[in-house]
């Protein structure tokens, strides 16, 4: 008659005992649970260092990414008011006209500028003046708001569509392009402007319908 296996129990386990027969008595092996949990430290250190690693990483990803917005000063109108000033300045001598606060008006007189030489490539205060003078045609057609835009590069006056954290810097739209060595479509990037203002703000209004 075959003998039955002895068997050492532990709590969710059940495991053959192994019989000793130098000693004629069983002798329990060792708990494979006990062996499995001591061995988690050494198989998981590697895991829990990639895991700091992205956690690191994602933190210094979102500190990089993070900003803030203020709201503009009596200075900022200030730097604004004397930007617009200058080209209409200039609009009046080159061309005997002003700003309008026009788009119709304003932007082919814009272009005008570029065109003629009156506002060179690499004069970046009357290129920025020019966005100056964009960014407030925008602002009044869409009923945007200047703000100081911040981050780690420092800060930017802005204009941020109500309601949202989206923004964007009609400032450098010109000069940007210009001291690049590119053409300038004046009207063309109004519109890229315009066009995607209008869109965020059309999803807006359907996410309160």
């Amino acid at each position: 008659m075959m003998q039955k296996p002895l068997f050492f129990q532990a709590p969710g386990w059940l495991f053959p005992a192994c019989e000793n027969r130098s000693k004629k008595r069983a002798i329990a092996p060792t708990n494979p649970a006990r062996q499995f949990w001591s061995q988690i430290p050494r198989f998981c250190a590697p895991l829990i260092a990639v895991l700091a690693l992205l956690i690191s990483a994602g933190s210094a990803a979102n500190s990089a990414d993070s900003f803030e917005v203020h709201k503009f000063k009596e200075s900022d109108k200030r730097y604004l008011q004397l930007g617009y000033e200058r080209i209409n300045e200039l609009t009046q001598r080159h061309f005997g006209s002003q700003l309008q606060m026009s788009t119709a008006h304003d932007l082919p007189l814009l272009q005008r500028l570029l065109d003629t030489k009156a506002v060179k490539a690499d004069d970046r205060r009357l290129l920025q003046d020019m966005g100056i003078v964009l960014g407030q045609l925008l602002e009044r057609e869409f009923e945007l708001r200047w703000v100081v835009y911040e981050d780690k590069y420092g800060p930017s006056r802005a204009l941020q569509l109500t309601r949202t954290n989206n923004t964007l810097f009609p400032i450098t739209m010109i000069s940007r392009r210009a001291e690049a060595g590119l053409a300038v479509d004046v009207q063309a990037l109004y519109d890229k402007a315009a066009n995607r203002i209008a869109a965020y703000q059309d999803a807006i209004r359907r996410s309160y319908y």
